[in-house]
């Protein structure tokens, strides 16, 4: 897998991880739009996939982002995931619930 599409997840309330593989390169426009229930993203790039417009728009703002440790700096610089900096987090502070 390489993409997430366009309204992928769109609306998927029940949806509360997702885990994105390393081999995802974009990730579609409002793809997990509305997925209200999600607490934390896991994405294994360690290059960070292109994200689309709006494509974590509207979920919670205590969802917490986990990516590689070495590419936290350039995931909170990637257009489209910069505005969710506050939110990215090393992958080694994440502890399963």
């Amino acid at each position: 897998m390489t993409n997430i599409g366009e309204y992928a997840f769109r609306g998927c309330s029940s949806l509360t991880t997702i885990n994105i593989p390393a081999s995802v390169t974009s990730i579609g426009d409002y793809a997990f739009y509305v997925c209200e229930g999600l607490t934390s993203v896991r994405s294994y790039a360690t290059t960070p996939p292109t994200l689309g417009s709006s494509a974590f728009s509207s979920t919670p703002t205590t969802m917490i982002i986990y990516v590689p440790d070495t590419s936290v700096d350039a995931y909170k610089a990637a257009s489209g995931w910069n505005i969710y900096a506050s939110q990215i987090k090393p992958m080694s502070e994440y502890v399963e619930s």
